[in-house]
Order: C-alpha cells, then structure tokens, then sequence
C-alpha cells in the first residue's frame, strides 16, 4: 500500500501523534486515547502501521499469558529523499515533529514560565525568484551565525523551524 494512504487514514494518523508525543505506548495506553475507536479497529491499524515499517516494537512483556507490545514511531521510517515524490510524507513527519514538541511543552509543568519566546507566524511576502533566493541566503547566513555560538552561561539550546510553503 502507497504510504501516503496508509499515514493519511484519520485513525493511522492519530496514533501516529500520540506516539509522537509519549515516545512509546502500548495498545492499551493508545485506546484510553482513541477511545471511540473499537479495539479490533485500532489493532488492524496498529498492524498495518507495523507492516509499512511506521511503527516498531520497542519491546515486549508477557501479561497473563499474552504478549503485550510496546511500539514506537521512528519519524526517519516517514522521511524520504529531498525528491518531489516524498514531500508531503516529509512535510506531515517535520509538522507532526514540531506538533509533538508543543504539545509536550505546553503539557508540562513548567510551561507555567512560559515566556513568549516561542510562537508560530505565517509571514506573506511578494517576491521574485531572485528575490527569495536572495531572502532565503540571508536567512540561512543568519541562522548559520547563531547556530555556531555554542553552549555558554546563560544559553538555551532553542530550535528554530524555517517553513517555505506554497500559499495554495
């Protein structure tokens, strides 16, 4: 089955997240998650996740004479070739990556201190071919500039995301 299918189903995706976020579940702690979707349902979808290599076992316990499999996402197995044909596959792993550390960012205790200094903008901009390209070499200048500090007193390590998409 093409990958796109089997990521883009609604419930496929939803376990994809929820394991983005815990790292690791079983297929008890996702349905406490997905609990509108009927067990048999979620463990066919587990299933195919597991076939297409999405999802993997990351390890194993015996429970009153069954296993239970503890699974986990490895966001590369998403994650094509900077080709045309893997993009929207790239596109939904970096998305769901940065989705997951908001979402354990804003979970946790100590978002109480937040602060302001981490947002999502969307910024529109007219230009030319030449023009981007231009923009897009200072950026990457500007970012690369920073990116070579290194650790110091006072410094966190902040990850900043860069996003060029089509405005469709």
């Amino acid at each position: 089955m093409d990958q796109r299918k089997i990521v883009f189903n609604s419930i496929r995706m939803r376990i994809i997240q929820f394991l983005i976020v815990h790292g690791e579940a079983t297929t008890l702690d996702i349905s406490k998650d997905l609990n509108e979707v009927p067990k048999t349902t979620l463990y066919r979808h587990i299933a195919v996740l597991e076939e297409a290599g999405i999802i993997s076992v990351a390890s194993t316990r015996q429970v009153r004479g069954t296993i239970e499999k503890t699974f986990t996402i490895d966001p590369d197995a998403l994650n094509g070739d900077d080709e045309i044909e893997n993009a929207k596959n790239n596109a939904f792993t970096y998305l769901m990556g940065v989705y997951g550390d908001f979402y354990k960012y804003f979970n946790d205790e100590g978002a109480a201190d937040y602060d302001g200094r981490l947002f999502i903008k969307s910024h529109y901009m007219n230009m030319s071919d030449e023009e981007f390209d231009n923009f897009n070499e200072e950026l990457m200048a500007l970012l690369e500039k920073y990116e070579n500090l290194g650790e110091g007193e006072g410094r966190l390590l902040r990850k900043i995301s860069v996003i060029s998409a089509p405005d469709v």
